[in-house]
């Protein structure tokens, strides 16, 4: 989920200011529209010089066939100057309120949106003094959340305090908001069931009182804390009635945030094709709706898709994209616009690039700096930054460097019972004690996680289970060889029947090529053979074959065993054909070549 931009309260309180110290200067200017949009930082200046003239049809005309997000735009920013502090009486808040009139009527008629005109309403029927000061409370609360020097503790007492006034005077739309920004902390505290209670609080108060955009953002936010269990089919239901109400309200930023949650939700179901398809409808909308650049959270996740998929070169070309659209967004001040954690997700990303050609140093170094951006920023965005670093340096082999970011991470970041780093440690040390020569320690490690893991949700565990059979392999191949080939042999067995479990096509492929722990432990350990490590390849590259044959007995593993005998067979094949296969496998530093023939199978 992408909060709204940073500073937002400084950006309406200047909108205030300038239009209640400006509008004379436009109205003796014949109200030929002048430089409204200067006057109204971050609105689109065509629409503010259309509600400048007397005639509204104009504005209409462009209410129309604009989305929805730059209505509220307009309404945020025309309701914070109204109520600004001042003389209600004057002209300039007359004509302010009749703008603000226009504006809501377009939201009320051409999106179905008219909790914005309610909004309004409340506060017009308001003294002058109280309108202002709840005004100018949201306001507060917005800076207090922002504030990067005030302590957990003391940020959310002051923002409880800010939030009764609030809920009190009925403000339910800032209040909605205030829950949210409370939800916000309780995560950072790793208090998950205050986190859902406030999560469930704003969206109870938003859905009560109709305004979609703060409802959908509160549902997102829910929705994504019980991703690791998986979602239900009432669940997926609610989401995609959300996501039509959303289109149909034309709100291209609310919409294409909803449509990225069904192709993440698509994702996380090995449905790859159906995840690539839903993130280009999400950027679509945005471009229909005449708002291109309110897709970038949308461009972010595609961004991490392409990443996961390790097609850097998409990830390049892209990041140059995402940059150009996070630089035209700076003034937008939508409730779903941009923020700093897009910066930090395209850094991480090129970070990750480096790391892929093997520019380990840089990457390293790229990854820290990012970091300590992100240790601030909400929905666990440090955690995942952490994740992609340890495993960058450990994918390059640089223990140094991978000890370096754990011990990074994990002092930022804890170990929340609830949180992924906690079942992903183990992992990470196991990796590092066999790196150091201590298979011992890694076994321990090994049981720790095997531990943690009992109970956790499936989708949490995800591939976690075949990193760790490759480790468990490799701490028992000095002390037991034959544990550490029934080890093998299981992950692998049970590897085939995920795969077989999966629509045949390229999904299956591709989550055979994010589990590639178990074809190295396998070639690393048994592979010194030219015929098994053959074998091995042969079987590996077969496993993804929808009509590949699953072992008869699986708790009776024989790795080897097969792989030799896949290897003479096809030796068998070839001479019969009076041919020479070559097969090729990419390592991180090599590059190995069997060479298969009726003479038998060579090693390069």
């Amino acid at each position: 989920m992408v909060r709204r931009q940073p500073g937002k309260s400084s950006l309406v309180i200047a909108a205030s200011l300038a239009v209640a110290c400006g509008l004379a200067a436009l109205a003796a200017r014949g109200r030929d529209g002048g430089d409204l949009h200067e006057l109204l930082p971050g609105i689109d200046p065509h629409a503010a010089a259309l509600l400048a003239r007397p005639d509204s049809r104009g504005f209409a005309d462009w209410a129309a066939a604009a989305n929805a997000d730059r209505l509220i735009d307009l309404h945020t920013a025309l309701l914070a100057a109204l109520h600004a502090p001042g003389d209600r009486s004057s002209p300039q808040r007359a004509e302010l309120a009749a703008a603000l009139a226009a504006v809501d009527g377009a939201l009320a008629a051409g999106c179905g949106l008219a909790a914005y005109g309610a909004e309004s309403s409340l506060l017009a029927a308001l003294p002058a003094d109280s309108a202002a000061a709840l005004v100018a409370r949201y306001d507060a609360m917005q800076s207090v959340f922002e504030d990067t020097t005030l302590a957990l503790e003391r940020k959310s007492a002051r923002l409880e305090e800010l939030q009764s006034g609030l809920l009190a005077a009925g403000f339910a739309r800032a209040a909605a908001e205030g829950w949210y920004d409370l939800a916000l902390l309780a995560h950072r505290s790793g208090d998950a069931a205050l986190r859902q209670r406030l999560n469930r609080s704003s969206l109870a108060l938003a859905r009560q009182h109709g305004f979609l955009p703060e409802q959908s953002r509160a549902w997102g936010q829910l929705m994504m804390a019980g991703m690791p269990r998986g979602w239900t089919a009432a669940e997926r239901d609610t989401l995609a009635q959300l996501v039509e109400q959303a289109r149909g309200a034309r709100l291209a930023g609310t919409s294409t945030f909803l449509i990225s949650l069904q192709a993440y939700d698509a994702f996380n179901l090995g449905r790859y094709g159906t995840a690539r398809t839903l993130f280009a409808l999400g950027i679509d909308v945005c471009r229909d709706l005449g708002d291109p650049d309110r897709a970038l959270p949308t461009v972010d996740m595609l961004l991490r898709l392409y990443a996961l998929l390790e097609c850097w070169n998409q990830v390049d070309q892209l990041l140059v994209r995402a940059g150009q659209m996070d630089d035209a967004t700076v003034g937008i001040r939508g409730t779903l616009a941009p923020n700093r954690g897009s910066r930090v997700r395209h850094a991480t990303l090129a970070a990750l690039s480096l790391a892929a050609r093997g520019r380990a140093d840089e990457a390293h170094a790229a990854f820290g700096r990012t970091f300590r951006a992100a240790v601030h920023l909400p929905f666990a965005e440090a955690e995942y930054l952490g994740q992609q670093w340890f495993t960058a340096m450990m994918e390059n082999g640089r223990a140094d460097l991978a000890a370096d970011a754990m011990a990074t991470v994990e002092a930022a970041t804890g170990t929340g019972a609830d949180g992924p780093l906690r079942l992903r440690l183990p992992l990470w040390r196991a990796w590092l004690e066999l790196q150091r020569g201590q298979p011992d320690a890694a076994a321990a490690h090994l049981d720790t996680f095997a531990a943690r893991a009992v109970g956790a949700s499936p989708m949490l565990l995800a591939n976690l289970a075949f990193q760790r059979d490759a480790l468990r392999a490799r701490a028992l191949a000095d002390a037991s060889p034959d544990s550490a080939v029934a080890v093998l042999g299981s992950g692998w067995n049970r590897l085939l029947r995920h795969l077989h479990a999966r629509e045949a096509g390229p999904e299956a492929y591709l989550d055979l090529a994010r589990n590639t722990h178990l074809r190295a432990a396998a070639h690393e350990l048994l592979g010194t053979d030219p015929e098994v490590g053959y074998g091995l390849e042969l079987l590996w590259r077969s496993s993804f074959f929808p009509r590949w044959p699953l072992p008869a007995d699986p708790a009776v593993p024989d790795l080897v065993t097969a792989a030799r005998r896949l290897g003479r067979q096809a030796c068998a094949d070839l001479a019969a054909r009076d041919a020479v296969h070559c097969l090729y496998r990419v390592e991180r530093d090599r590059v190995v070549r069997w060479t298969a023939s009726a003479a038998g199978v060579a090693q390069d």
